[in-house]
């Protein structure tokens, strides 16, 4: 049994002077950029099979870096999420490996990146599947 969890959380402060133009208008005198980012995936294999399933996590994230009222935006962040993945492989021989990889098991709809102040969205992968070969020589 394989266990693994991974965990980011990157936390970037600017200030107005990364910026070549003035923004004194339009940006606060910092800007805090966080995200959040889980991962936990297991492992078992027993003969030439293997599964393996994990869930990924990823945190809000602060869209809105002006002084405009929030309240007044399209979106100003993308809610956080949860997704769950699996996968399942067989060893054919030693020169060969099929694997079963299925993303997004439950099908959760969620919002993968957005700009535009919420008017351009591209939502994640649905549910998906991906079948592969694996050949050794």
């Amino acid at each position: 049994v394989t266990l693994s969890i991974d965990y980011l959380a990157a936390i970037k402060q600017f200030s107005k002077s990364h910026f070549a133009v003035n923004l004194d208008e339009i940006i606060p005198e910092s800007i805090d950029i966080s995200v959040e980012y889980k991962d936990l995936v297991s492992q078992y294999s027993f003969g030439d099979f293997t599964l393996g399933g994990g869930a990924r996590y990823m945190g809000e994230q602060k869209r809105l870096v002006t002084k405009v009222d929030a309240s007044t935006q399209n979106m100003p962040e993308i809610p956080s999420y949860w997704a769950a993945d699996a996968m399942a492989s067989y060893k054919v021989n030693k020169k060969l490996n099929l694997r079963l990889n299925v993303y997004n098991i439950f099908d959760k709809e969620y919002i993968e990146t957005l700009n535009n102040g919420g008017g351009r969205v591209r939502l994640g992968q649905p549910r998906s599947a991906l079948l592969t070969a694996e050949f050794m020589f």
